[in-house]
């Protein structure tokens, strides 16, 4: 065969649907089904030694745990995506899939072409789950609300890191290959400290050792699997999103919407007009979002002014829907225009197009061996 296949594992607790299923996907000339079971501790000892690319995992009713096995596995098996099954689709089920760490979501009543429509998008690094919970309001709120009111819950440890500021730092120094001593002596620790952090990483993240501590973080988001530093001529290598908007919860729902998407990339926001202007100049973000009513200067007047020293990617995000707010804003150089209330499959849709046009843009004037400033490949969740 002339492409590499890809290696699915079926984990289900109806014979009938399993067979049914692999025989499906056996016909697709770039899956390959490497086996399957039921809904059991033996799926984890199977998938662990077979290392497959996919798991389908049914989701099975809350007495017999499927989510709990979905969670144990992302943990077990970090380099494996998890495709969550589930005879009908629910609001508080996906919110548990996403909190469990699985890679999408699809009920059992969905086509063969579609279920290998998302297993080719899993495998190439995409996250469909997380468009399934923007698309979906009641679920964005609720996951909104663990990001603003239960921050210190446990009940966080797939949305959020568990880990302390310190314990990120001490795992990113495992990450980039130091060993207990040198971590120590970057971060003025003594080595027993640092051997504390890593005892208290590990029980944390419920792992055996200093590598699948560092996959696990990959997996979940908390970390990209490569460091991310400033190159000598000052590019960056993950992407940079300042929001400008005097409202806390449009910043909280516009800074969730990007990180769902984009786990790597680091939002900054301000709340006027002035210190955004004067965040433009100084944080050099990759794109900016920007309110047109803000106190003290409001987006107009700054979409203005920055244009008189940057042409970096502004989207105006604002009430104002009339056609001649949107000419101005244009005309004033904004690149894009989005109106309150908005959707946040269209936004990211908009986000992410004048991103690429700007790449696009970029390495036409600079060539195609120049640093764009971001790779947006690299933007890509972790699967």
């Amino acid at each position: 065969m002339g492409q590499k296949q890809i290696s699915v594992f079926i984990i289900d607790d109806q014979p009938l649907f399993r067979q049914a299923l692999r025989a499906s996907l056996m016909q697709i000339e770039d899956i390959r089904v490497d086996g399957d079971c039921g809904v059991s501790d033996d799926a984890i000892e199977f998938v662990d030694s077979l290392a497959p690319t996919i798991v389908l995992a049914d989701s099975t009713p809350p007495d017999q745990n499927g989510l709990r096995l979905v969670r144990r596995l992302t943990q077990r098996c970090p380099n494996t995506a998890i495709i969550v099954m589930t005879p009908l689709a629910d609001d508080a089920e996906l919110f548990e899939a996403i909190r469990c760490g699985a890679a999408a979501y699809v009920t059992k009543k969905a086509t063969a072409e579609e279920i290998v429509t998302v297993i080719r998008r899993v495998q190439q690094g995409d996250f469909p789950v997380n468009e399934s919970l923007i698309s979906s309001p009641r679920v964005a709120e609720r996951v909104l609300m663990e990001f603003q009111g239960l921050a210190r819950s446990q009940q966080l440890q797939n949305i959020t890191a568990p880990l302390s500021p310190r314990e990120m730092e001490v795992l990113e120094l495992i990450r980039d290959g130091f060993m207990n001593k040198e971590i120590a002596l970057r971060l003025s620790l003594t080595e027993q400290t640092v051997k504390s952090h890593v005892t208290s990483i590990l029980r944390k993240l419920d792992v055996n050792d200093r590598t699948q501590a560092v996959l696990t973080a990959v997996r979940q988001g908390w970390m990209t699997l490569h460091r991310e530093e400033t190159t000598q001529e000052g590019h960056r290598e993950r992407m940079k999103v300042l929001v400008v908007d005097d409202h806390q919860k449009i910043v909280d729902a516009v800074t969730l919407c990007l990180k769902l998407r984009w786990p790597s990339a680091k939002v900054v926001a301000a709340y006027d007009g002035a210190s955004g202007l004067h965040m433009i100049e100084t944080e050099n973000p990759d794109i900016v979002i920007l309110d047109v009513g803000l106190p003290e200067l409001d987006g107009l007047q700054v979409l203005e002014r920055a244009r008189r020293f940057s042409q970096i990617p502004i989207i105006m995000l604002t009430v104002r829907d009339q056609d001649t707010d949107i000419a101005r804003a244009l005309r004033l150089g904004a690149d894009d225009y989005v109106t309150k209330p908005f959707s946040h499959v269209e936004f990211l849709a908009r986000v992410e197009a004048l991103l690429r046009r700007v790449a696009g843009r970029r390495s036409g004037e600079q060539g195609p061996s120049s640093d764009v400033g971001f790779d947006l490949q690299a933007l890509k969740p972790i699967k």
